[in-house]
């Protein structure tokens, strides 16, 4: 570490022969970035990964400068899972997520949360998460990263807090970002998912008559429906993306019946839950973790009826 630190003071133009020594207290505290004062504690490996970021990187490649990435990342959500995110840590995070490595790695975090079955958050926490999917959405609608766009869409409604005498979940907070309403992006979505979907059943064997690409293309279309119904997408945009992949897929009308049952929602109304194992490599949520049962904040939505 001293020859980092000295060559960190060389590219600042300081002299250390000249500073008064650094003496450091003991900390009393109880913060678990502090639990290991030793060479692999999250502390060192924060300084460290900063003094040596550009010439780690260079002498292992990109390979290095991912590792560094991880690294930061997984820090930073220690911070926010905490509640404890600052806005200098805020700040690092949004240029973290700018490049795709960045949210591919905040994106395997959340799911070894996920698959971990650490579900629930405190209300700080919950306060700092809301505020880190926002700028990955806000990241994703520029590049159009549809990946982490659909990420998102199943892990705002897996983390939650409590809230009164029930659960408030992440997708709550992300209703009003301008993401929801791009037509292109929902189109790349869904289509993506179903040549995914058609691809994986010609590699099993299956998905070879027409009626299996119709079940397969009509799952998809399902799942994504209800997902645009979550976030209060308009179902006149609903219909118009419905039609397009029919006449894309040759479906029938009597295909797409059960999901153009436009009608005031109500609690026990019957709904699609959206899937989780085709874009996470993870368990699945039980079905009390999920908002499913989502009470109606608008006059009109979409009621879907199961295949």
């Amino acid at each position: 570490m001293e020859k980092e630190l000295n060559a960190y003071a060389a590219s600042l133009k300081l002299d250390r022969s000249t500073l008064s020594p650094v003496e450091f207290q003991p900390y009393q505290g109880h913060h678990q970035a502090f639990r290991d004062l030793g060479e692999k504690s999250p502390l060192v490996a924060w300084v460290g990964a900063d003094l040596t970021f550009e010439k780690e990187s260079e002498k292992l490649g990109n390979g290095g400068s991912e590792e560094m990435t991880r690294m930061r990342m997984e820090l930073l959500m220690q911070s926010a899972w905490a509640g404890l995110l600052s806005q200098h840590e805020t700040a690092q995070f949004q240029d973290i997520v700018r490049e795709a490595t960045g949210r591919k790695h905040w994106v395997s975090y959340m799911n070894s949360k996920r698959a971990s079955g650490s579900f629930r958050l405190s209300e700080k926490g919950f306060e700092c998460l809301a505020e880190l999917f926002g700028i990955v959405l806000t990241r994703c609608e520029v590049d159009q990263d549809s990946a982490t766009i659909r990420n998102c869409i199943i892990l705002s409604q897996t983390f939650h807090h409590l809230a009164g005498s029930g659960k408030e979940f992440l997708q709550s907070r992300l209703l009003a970002h301008s993401i929801w309403g791009q037509e292109k992006l929902w189109e790349s979505l869904v289509s993506d998912s179903i040549q995914s979907e058609l691809e994986k059943g010609k590699l099993y064997g299956g998905a070879e008559t027409d009626t299996d690409r119709v079940n397969v293309v009509c799952t998809q279309l399902g799942s994504f429906v209800h997902a645009m119904n979550l976030f209060h997408v308009e179902p006149t945009e609903v219909r118009k993306l419905l039609e397009r992949f029919r006449w894309e897929y040759h479906l029938s009308p009597s295909d797409l019946a059960p999901l153009l049952d436009f009608s005031n929602e109500s609690p026990s109304s019957p709904v699609l839950s959206l899937s989780h194992s085709q874009s996470i490599n993870s368990p699945s949520d039980t079905e009390e973790d999920l908002p499913y049962q989502r009470k109606a904040t608008r006059s009109k939505s979409l009621r879907l009826s199961p295949f």
